[in-house]
């Protein structure tokens, strides 16, 4: 199997199976073996620290709701966000980490921010990490 095909069917099955930490280290590996090692050590933190982007639909469990928030997305929220909301904690990421990520509103969000498939909030991720990796990284559920 050439390379893209290998990354396009750890997308898939992450699309799939998003707290899949397996597929997930290989995710990791794949970026090691292909010579990017910040993605890599980026996707093995969310791993390790069991990072997942929460999927959002309008009868999820969260207290707040809105028309325009799109049903079926996926969101990274920060750690430093109200913990009121009712989102997963494995959905926090580091508040340094997150406010360098790109997203998809016209303004700059405070609570979360989001993408339409599992591979965009991955590589949303990966693109923030790159930039200036968090340190020290987070423990688990923070």
């Amino acid at each position: 199997m050439n390379e893209a095909l290998t990354l396009t069917a750890l997308y898939a099955e992450l699309e799939a199976n998003p707290d899949d930490t397996l597929t997930l280290l290989a995710l990791a590996d794949w970026f090691e073996e292909n010579d990017q090692g910040k993605p890599a050590e980026c996707v093995r933190w969310l791993a390790e620290m069991g990072k997942v982007p929460f999927r959002y639909t309008s009868d999820a469990e969260v207290i707040h709701h809105y028309e325009g928030w799109k049903d079926g997305w996926y969101w990274w929220t920060t750690a430093a966000a109200r913990r009121g909301w009712g989102y997963p904690t494995a959905c926090r990421l580091p508040r340094a980490l997150w406010g360098r990520m790109v997203h998809t509103f016209d303004y700059p969000p405070l609570v979360f921010k989001e993408y339409p498939t599992v591979r965009g909030a991955i590589e949303a991720v990966i693109a923030a990490w790159t930039r200036r990796p968090p340190k020290p990284p987070q423990r688990k559920g923070e």
